[in-house]
Parts: structure tokens; sequence; C-alpha cells
């Protein structure tokens, strides 16, 4: 199988760390399939539609996912059963992680469970979710790539010879990857694009509010224009001038940056 040489290829290539085989990361911006898992329990059968993530034995591991009661799955056997988060073991009524070890939901085992992980933006309520270990649904790669701040440049080179690597076995494939920090990154494009508006419009009300200061001043120093002679004749110095025409103003810059 094509899958299995290009995964023990990789593993051969200096800077990659490990290896997982999937169906798409834990969190990722390319959607979320679902599962109908039906929960063989005492009393009747739980039916609820749940997240899947496709994964093989180094899923878990690969993405520092917790694993908290049970076991992980076994490399050589895609169909070993079921890892399922808090929220699925919550929603079926468990509360021990281990009291779910063993149940059946649609005719496989519930082999482990694993802290809740996030699969979408961090504003979303996280949703039950398993982990399969289906060999027909790991259509790519999920690889730990090893950095270095002494050789920058390593990051590229370990790139490339992926790049050459995959087109080896898949020469009639465009050779396509991505980062899952950018992938997380996708998520919060509408908020910062909000943040942009925000800013942009709080530089405009400041804008406008000091040509609104900036013209009633003028307007005020236009209505006491024979104040002001008055007080030039009577020896009053500029400086005492422009504090009298800018005290009523400071106090209400005050009041604002206080109220702020």
């Amino acid at each position: 199988m094509k899958k299995l040489v290009m995964r023990n290829s990789l593993a051969q290539i200096e800077g990659v760390e490990m290896i997982s085989m999937q169906s798409q990361p834990p969190s990722g911006a390319d959607g979320t399939n679902s599962l109908l898992l039906v929960f063989e329990n005492e009393k009747e059968p739980l039916e609820h539609w749940v997240n899947v993530k496709y994964g093989d034995a180094n899923y878990v591991n690969l993405y520092g996912i917790r694993l908290i009661a049970g076991g992980n799955f076994v490399q050589s056997d895609s169909a070993n059963g079921f890892i399922v988060n808090e929220a699925y073991m919550h929603k079926l009524g468990f509360t021990n992680p281990r009291d779910i070890i063993g149940k059946t939901a649609n005719g496989k085992q519930i082999i482990g469970v694993v802290k809740n992980f996030n699969t979408e933006s961090l504003h979303a309520i996280i949703q039950p979710t398993v982990i399969v270990f289906d060999a027909k649904k790991l259509h790519s790669f999920g690889l730990k790539l090893a950095l270095s701040q002494d050789n920058p440049e390593k990051l590229t080179q370990t790139l490339n010879k992926i790049e050459i690597t995959w087109k080896k076995i898949y020469p009639n494939d465009k050779f396509e990857f991505s980062f899952i920090e950018n992938r997380i990154r996708n998520f919060y494009e509408s908020e910062e694009r909000i943040n942009k508006l925000a800013g942009v419009a709080t530089c405009i009300a400041i804008l406008i509010s000091c040509l609104g200061l900036l013209a009633l001043s003028s307007f005020t120093a236009l209505e006491r224009t024979k104040e002001i002679g008055i007080r030039k004749v009577m020896g009053a110095s500029v400086t005492s001038i422009i504090i009298l025409l800018s005290s009523e103003f400071l106090k209400l810059v005050l009041i604002a940056f206080t109220l702020s």
C-alpha cells in the first residue's frame, strides 16, 4: 500500500520526529465529519451524532491529546474500537472515565477516554467527539518536525525532502501542506477584521472629536475678542489668556478621560 510506503519513507527523513496517518488534525478549517453512534445501554440504546476524527495509533501523541483512561490504538489493528472525549462520556451520563471503558457503541468497544480538546474556535462549545482508527479514512499525514534556532533553514530543507519523497511515491498528485497554526488562525479571521475596523472607527471618532474641539475653541476665541483685547491692554500675558480660553475645554477632557 502506497500510504504505508509513504509513512515509512517519511520516518527515515532527518527532521521528522513523529508521523500520524489521519483524516485531518484535531482543529482544522476544512470541516468536521459526523458519525451516528448507537451506545448499547442496559436499558435502551442511546443514539447521538458526534464529531469524528480519524487517526492511527500516533494521532493522540502527535497532537498532545491527553489520555485519561483506557488505552490507545494498536498500530497493527485499524478496527480496534473508539477513543472518546469527556464531552461524549458526560453525554452518556458517565462521570468516571474508567466506567465507560469496555462499553460498546456501533458494535465496537470504547477503549479509551481523552481530555476534551478543541475542534473549532475557542468560542465554540466542545462537542462530543470520538477518534476512530479506520485505515480507509486515513488519506493525509500529520508530521511533527524538529525545529532548530541555530539552523533556521533546517525547516525548509526538511520540507524539500518531504516533497521529493512525495513525488517519488505519488508522481501524479500535487504536493500540498499546511501548518496547524495557520489552520487554527483561520478560525479568527473575522475577529481580526472586526478589530481592524474597530481601530479605524476609533481613530476617525478621535479625529472628528479633535476637529470639533478646535472649531469650538476658535468660535469661543472669536466671541471673546473684545475681552481678550481688554485683558491684553491691561497687561495680561499670552500664557494667561491661553489658560483662560482652554480651561473650560480641559475640564471637559479630564472628565471624559475619567469616565473612560
